[in-house]
């Protein structure tokens, strides 16, 4: 049963997705593309061992609802490019199974410690458009985290920013589905009360903003049915 309440609540956050992209007249045509997603989670502590550096948590924010591509990873209390080391955080651009560019770690060897503490931010990623001098146009699509809050760490308004070139017209093929199957809390999942997407924003061209609220759990505390 449990099982199949996640998957419930998985299709009617897609549905949701859908409607987001009718109702604000969201369209892959061109006319007035999905230009931006951000992808807002909230991570609450039990009791984290800056001594062992845990938990470790990945977030991974992608285009078009796979990992086969480009797609962007953020390592949390933990950073793995190009060495491992432990505590602080990093974002990583993959293409498949391969990274191929990181941002610099942050807060490298301090570990979440602090008892209770939500860490919070926005995984977000958006499409910027150039005019070059002969007139084509190039794309890049560009990924970061806004609004990083924690006891431990404080706060941090981008970090973790990489892009790369890309031939996208829209981010309309986003799937939330995917940001929480590919999310995973790799050490230390006893150490987490909850783990969950909590609103999801998408940008059109003209700059219009459309979000929904959600309790999409990666994790569920003990008192919620997940």
């Amino acid at each position: 049963m449990p099982a199949l309440r996640q998957f419930c609540c998985l299709l009617a956050l897609s549905l949701s997705f859908v409607g987001m992209c009718q109702e604000t007249a969201f369209s892959q045509d061109g006319t007035d593309p999905v230009v931006g997603v951000r992808v807002f989670w909230e991570v609450k502590l039990l009791t984290p061992s800056a001594l062992k550096s845990a938990p470790q948590i990945i977030t991974v924010l992608s285009p078009d609802g796979t990992v086969e591509k480009t797609h962007h990873v953020f390592e949390i209390n933990h950073s793995t490019a190009p060495d491992t080391k432990r505590g602080g955080f990093q974002g990583q651009l993959w293409h498949g199974e391969t990274p191929v560019k990181w941002s610099d770690p942050v807060k490298t060897g301090t570990s979440l410690g602090t008892a209770g503490e939500t860490v919070s931010f926005v995984h977000s990623m958006a499409l910027r458009e150039a005019t070059n001098a002969d007139g084509t146009v190039s794309r890049t699509l560009a990924f970061s985290i806004e609004n990083l809050a924690s006891s431990t760490w404080g706060n941090l308004q981008t970090t973790g920013a990489v892009e790369a070139p890309s031939t996208l017209t829209s981010l309309a093929t986003f799937d939330p589905q995917a940001c929480l199957r590919e999310s995973a809390i790799l050490v230390g999942r006893n150490r987490i009360d909850y783990m969950k997407i909590s609103r999801i924003e998408l940008v059109r061209a003209t700059g219009a903003t459309a979000g929904r609220s959600v309790d999409l759990y990666l994790k569920a505390p003990r008192t919620t049915t997940p």
